[in-house]
């Protein structure tokens, strides 16, 4: 039983660090750009933009968005904030430029203009959550994405530091706890026995059994 909650735990643990890498990661959209503004946003309270406790009196400020088509056409949109020396730690400093680099390279579908936008984040419409972007850049064709090799070596290490932490509490779990639980549970067979030998009828031996 100890062992199936144990399962459970790990399971639980596993999600959460699922979605904190989904939303976390950088990913790459190879991305037309159609068009670049600036919009006033409501973001106190929120989580999901970037130094949201620099917002006015009345919780809005402006954000840089990006205004994208994917190369399937459908439409992609993005915000472009500065992370500073908060969360996630990509250490951003240059919206504006990436906001004038994004706005260069705007293009017609008739003579599309292929970019490479690096994001981290989630799209929600119902909520108006936009991922952030981080890069904007140019590429010759949608074949030339590269290859997102920082977020496998990232996940691959830690698949392999998750085996190990589950390696070293299933051996700490054999050792430890389950001996303790053996025993708490040998003492109350051994009362349960006890009662029963005092509950149970006695026997009349020698001359006055019958």
């Amino acid at each position: 039983m100890m062992r199936k909650l144990s399962l459970i735990l790990f399971a639980g643990i596993v999600v959460i660090a699922a979605a904190f890498l989904s939303y976390t990661l950088p990913r790459q959209y190879v991305v037309r750009v159609v068009n670049t503004e600036t919009q006033r946003m409501d973001t106190s309270g929120s989580w999901f933009f970037a130094n949201s406790e620099k917002s006015g009196s009345d919780g809005t400020r402006d954000i840089y968005i990006i205004q994208t088509i994917r190369e399937g056409g459908k439409p992609k949109v993005f915000r472009n904030e500065d992370t500073g020396w908060g969360w996630p730690p990509y250490f951003k400093f240059d919206s504006a430029n990436v906001q004038a680099e994004a706005s260069d390279l705007i293009s017609s579908a008739d003579n599309p203009n292929w970019a490479l936008v690096k994001s981290y984040g989630w799209r929600s419409e119902m909520f108006s959550i936009y991922p952030n972007a981080l890069k904007v850049r140019s590429i010759a064709t949608p074949e030339d994405k590269p290859w997102p090799v920082f977020n496998i070596i990232v996940i691959l290490a830690l698949i392999a530091l998750a085996g190990l932490a589950y390696r070293a509490i299933h051996r700490f779990w054999d050792k430890r706890v389950d001996p303790v639980i053996d025993r708490v549970a040998d003492v109350f067979d051994g009362e349960d026995e006890e009662e029963a030998a005092k509950s149970a009828p006695v026997k009349s031996k020698g001359w006055f059994r019958r």
